[in-house]
């Protein structure tokens, strides 16, 4: 499941490319996937083949967007 879901977001890195290359280097660095061992040392928050795990990864990076991020991702999304 997790490859499949790195490979949905990266999907849309076309339409959206600020929120889906944050995104994806914010998983890389908490969660589960064969690039994190690579790169990052720290400690494993999320597991991207339990669906839970999934959802509370976008809950917390969602929580922790500072304004002028939340508002530049806002402004990316309505724009067509």
């Amino acid at each position: 499941m997790k490859e499949r879901t790195l490979n949905e977001i990266k999907k849309y890195a076309k339409s959206y490319p600020i929120l889906t290359s944050v995104f994806l280097e914010w998983l890389l660095k908490y969660a589960d996937t064969k690039e994190r061992d690579k790169k990052y040392k720290n400690v494993l928050l999320y597991n991207l083949n339990e669906e839970k795990d999934y959802s509370r990864a976008i809950v917390d990076f969602v929580a922790g967007m500072t304004d002028s991020f939340a508002i530049k991702v806002f402004n990316e999304i309505i724009t067509f």
